[in-house]
């Protein structure tokens, strides 16, 4: 493997990773003093050199743990520490440079100055070495401790995308760059903030997980590498909401939560203090939004993606139905349909195109002029609502754009939640789906999870193990990871 791919397989630093456990800080403060001896310093403030440390350190273990041969990429450019509301002041250019520089000398990391990979110029790129991972694990720490920075920006707000010309590894161009971009607070995003400190605040305290196999696990995260997205990183539970456009009123969906990226077959795995889960959804939201934005109902019984040259196909008209409301031009939506899709032979996305007008044509005159995106900031008002609503009740809701994961126990609160959400955003009653359960085949043996007895109707939840049952969980290797993860996150 030639060098510039080799560094490529790298996770790019975030300078909002935190943590007030105390075996953080004293990882910290032996890292501190190291360099405040290593350096000779004379003029030394204690405080700026532990958060620049510990900012650098959590990176470097985080890295590891999403994969231990990953990289982590990081700027020595000076214009990368610039103050902005996306910036975190934990980190400042010259001690940051003077503590890597340190870890680098004393052989705490490995190190690869910015290179360029024959395109574009790339970050410098820095991975643990064993002498770390030793004080890693003479530490005790582990992700569990991990958050992120309570002052952290939250509200993002993006330019239009600007379209490039590369393309990915599989041949299809590559997405357009979004460049996030100031803006002055209003009581509006002050309140957006607000609410969304109040649901991070309970998602920091909530052990959100996935029980799947080891080898699962390992499976997935080759999957997302496929498709050019990051390993599974466990500590990513705080949301944002992103703003497209320049516009408040564009898009606004919750981003950034792990849950949301994994394959969509998978999401069924997810637990939530150990518990199972389930997930429900609007059922063609956007369609159903479009139509009562023309003063119009769609009945209940009412499928929008059933057409009859598709019978077989309702997968791709959906997917197509999504591309052409939120493509831009008619072309675009065409041409987005004719790469991506495979249809009926001796169908093609012009025909599918017309057919979709002739059964929605209400709604016809949204198709091909980019409403998705003002959509989308509808839908993300009654995420907003929703999670709000449980949170008043202790009720953990994860969202994925128009669904939401709780515990099995708590759908018969999310489902009146929703519908009233709905109800008074879009001034219609909305239609839910339950996706499907979990394979009992891929599981763990029913007998080692006791039912709580208000819940019996929910099969499979569980309250936390006893001794006898915890050494039967020892013995089952192939959910090892899992259960390090849930001694790790009670033991914090």
């Amino acid at each position: 493997m030639d060098k510039g791919k080799k560094l490529s397989n790298s996770k790019s630093v975030i300078d909002a990773l935190w943590s007030e456990a105390e075996e953080v800080e004293n990882l910290t403060n032996t890292i501190v003093d190291k360099v405040k001896s290593h350096l000779s310093l004379q003029r030394f403030s204690r405080s700026k050199y532990s958060s620049n440390a510990k900012v650098i350190l959590l990176n470097l273990f985080v890295t590891r743990e999403v994969k231990s041969n990953k990289y982590l990429a990081y700027s020595r450019d000076a214009n990368w520490f610039n103050e902005s509301r996306y910036r975190s002041d934990n980190v400042s250019y010259d001690v940051y440079i003077k503590i890597v520089d340190m870890l680098i000398e004393l052989k705490y990391v490995t190190n690869n100055k910015g290179f360029y990979d024959g395109i574009i110029g790339k970050r410098s790129r820095m991975r643990a070495t064993p002498k770390l991972v030793r004080l890693f694990k003479s530490n005790k720490i582990s992700t569990a401790m991990i958050t992120r920075d309570e002052a952290e920006e939250v509200i993002i707000l993006r330019k239009a995308g600007v379209k490039v010309r590369d393309k990915t590894k599989s041949g299809k161009p590559k997405k357009p760059k979004k460049e996030t971009i100031d803006y002055k607070d209003t009581d509006i995003t002050n309140q957006m903030r607000s609410n969304l400190a109040k649901i991070n605040d309970l998602l920091a305290n909530t052990w959100i997980d996935l029980e799947v196999p080891d080898t699962t696990l390992v499976e997935i995260n080759k999957r997302l590498k496929r498709k050019n997205k990051e390993p599974i990183d466990f500590t990513r539970r705080k949301l944002k909401r992103m703003f497209n456009n320049s516009s408040f009123e564009q898009g606004g969906r919750f981003y950034h939560g792990w849950w949301q990226e994994i394959p969509s077959e998978y999401r069924k795995y997810i637990t939530i203090n150990g518990k199972w889960t389930r997930e429900l959804d609007y059922a063609g939201i956007h369609i159903r939004m479009m139509y009562a934005m023309e003063g119009e109902e769609l009945d209940d019984s009412s499928d929008p993606y059933e057409l009859k040259d598709y019978s077989s196909h309702r997968d791709e008209v959906k997917q197509a139905l999504n591309t052409i409301i939120n493509a831009k031009t008619k072309q675009e939506a065409l041409g987005s349909i004719a790469n991506n899709l495979i249809l009926p032979k001796g169908r093609d996305a012009n025909d599918l195109y017309k057919q979709l007008e002739q059964m929605h044509p209400k709604i016809r005159h949204y198709f091909g002029t980019g409403e998705g995106i003002k959509l989308q900031y509808l839908d993300s008002k009654i995420a907003e609502i929703v999670m709000l609503e449980l949170l008043e009740q202790g009720i953990v809701a994860l969202p994925v754009h128009d669904s939401f994961i709780v515990r099995r126990s708590h759908m018969i609160d999310l489902n009146p939640i929703m519908r009233e959400a709905f109800k008074q955003v879009v001034k219609v009653k909305g239609i839910m789906d339950i996706k499907e359960l979990r394979l009992d085949e891929t599981l763990i043996d029913e007998k080692q999870r006791p039912l709580v007895k208000d819940q019996e109707q929910y099969s499979g939840v569980r309250e936390p193990y006893g001794n006898e049952d915890m050494w039967k969980v020892i013995n089952d290797n192939k959910y090892s990871k899992y259960y390090e993860r849930e001694s790790e996150w009670n033991s914090r």
